[in-house]
């Protein structure tokens, strides 16, 4: 079964604001991770909002990237993306750009077996 993990996010964040989370995976080497992000109110001008996901790499003892688990979303609406992660520790790094921006948005996030 899934399980999911909402992160909520307010206005006036300093970017990056980033929030960690465990994936959760059970048996298995790999585990396949599923995020949407949901737009409900943007303001400014210009305004942008960006979520990379980010691995814990156990060798280097940093986050790394996940190549393609990136949601970029500049208007009111919902995207989602699909990966594969190989670690149990997962972050969400959210960046916000343009002039005096403002978002309202869900980041929700599940995993399930591949």
């Amino acid at each position: 079964m899934a399980r999911k993990q909402y992160i909520n996010f307010v206005n006036g964040l300093d970017a990056p604001y980033i929030a960690s989370f465990n994936a959760d995976r059970g048996a298995g080497p790999n585990r396949f991770f599923s995020a949407t992000v949901d737009v409900t109110v943007r303001n400014g001008t210009v305004p942008t909002l960006q979520v990379d996901f980010e691995q814990f790499d156990e060798a280097s003892q940093k986050f790394i990237a996940i190549a393609g688990a990136t949601l970029t979303q500049s208007i009111v609406g919902t995207s989602s993306v699909d990966f594969d992660v190989n670690s149990e520790r997962i972050r969400a790094v959210v960046t916000i750009g343009g002039t005096n921006p403002e978002f309202t948005f869900t980041l929700g996030a599940a995993t399930a077996p591949n």
